[in-house]
């Protein structure tokens, strides 16, 4: 329900003639969220026969282009109701878990894993986000406080190379890899609303090379089924 937000779209969709939903398009991508239909602040648990019919909505009632190479979807965190239903109507070529740097984290990718194995769908790989930070002072944002690689606490940015090498052997466990690391970047405080993808608007941050290189590593491992 928030993917929304990174559109700097608030219009709700509307329907062809055939009543199906015709997605923004954002960037070349066309992009369908309940978000959409959501009034700000809109408490958002759904009981699972509205989980069902929003998920159906959205795999068979969505006016997707003909030419589209890749059909996303991003599931809440965890190995909930709308995880299951998604996978359970359609059949996905993988998946690609986005986890933290912390203890808690890893420890639902461990789960997020084993639930990918028993519903029978290919691991593409693990990413790790909010990666440890890049200096990067800025006056103008007044972000300087959080700058250090070590903001998280004392100790944190050796804490985070432990971690890195933790999610390294739960993905080799899983008999998958760490596709990379998106460090830690302040701008992306400011991404949501913004027309334009952080990726664009921040071509030569180190996240935004940590991302394409990511989407490279992903297509790679997808074409290589």
């Amino acid at each position: 329900p928030s993917v929304h937000m990174y559109t700097g779209i608030r219009e709700p969709m509307e329907r062809n003639e055939y009543g199906m939903v015709k997605p923004h398009k954002v960037n070349g991508v066309d992009v369908f969220s309940m978000g959409f239909a959501m009034d700000e602040g809109q408490l958002s648990y759904m009981r699972k026969p509205m989980i069902d019919k929003i998920v159906d909505e959205g795999l068979y009632n969505v006016e997707w282009q003909g030419n589209t190479k890749y059909f996303l979807v991003d599931t809440p965190a965890g190995t909930g109701a709308e995880f299951k239903a998604t996978c359970d109507k359609m059949h996905f070529d993988g998946a690609i878990i986005i986890t933290t740097p912390d203890p808690l984290a890893i420890e639902d990718t461990k789960r997020g894993l084993a639930f990918v194995d028993k519903l029978g769908i290919e691991k593409l790989g693990v990413v790790e986000n909010m990666a440890a930070p890049m200096p990067q002072p800025s006056a103008k944002l007044d972000l300087n406080p959080i700058m250090e690689p070590n903001f998280f606490g004392e100790g944190s940015a050796a804490a985070d190379d432990y971690y890195h090498e933790e999610l390294k052997k739960v993905a080799g466990a899983y008999d998958t890899e760490l596709l990379g690391s998106v460090p830690f970047d302040p701008q992306f405080r400011l991404a949501p609303g913004r027309e334009r993808p952080f990726v664009l608007e921040h071509p030569d941050s180190p996240a935004a090379k940590a991302i394409k290189n990511i989407g490279i590593g992903f297509r790679k491992r997808l074409n290589l089924r």
